[in-house]
C-alpha cells in the first residue's frame, strides 16, 4: 500500500506539472479504482482510505484550476 501511496504522490504531481488532459483522466481513473479497493476494505486501514480520498480531491482541485484557466 505504501508504494500506491508513492504512485499517487508521483501522478499528482504529474497532473500539476503537464496539466494534460491523459494525465488528469488517468489520475481520475486511478484513484477511482483506488478508492474502490479501500471501500470494499481490501485493505482494512481506514487512515490509508482518509489518504486516497485526500489524493482524489487534490486531482479534483488541479482539475478545476485547469478548466477555469483554459476558459
Amino acid at each position: 500500500m505504501i508504494i500506491v501511496g508513492i504512485l499517487g504522490l508521483i501522478i499528482s504531481t504529474a497532473v500539476l506539472l503537464t496539466c494534460g488532459v491523459f494525465w488528469v483522466l488517468f489520475g481520475i481513473v486511478f484513484w477511482g479504482v483506488i478508492l474502490t479497493f479501500m471501500l470494499l476494505d481490501l485493505s482494512g486501514s481506514y487512515g490509508m482510505v482518509a489518504l486516497y480520498i485526500l489524493f482524489i480531491v487534490l486531482n479534483l482541485v488541479l482539475i478545476y484550476k485547469i478548466i477555469r484557466r483554459k476558459k
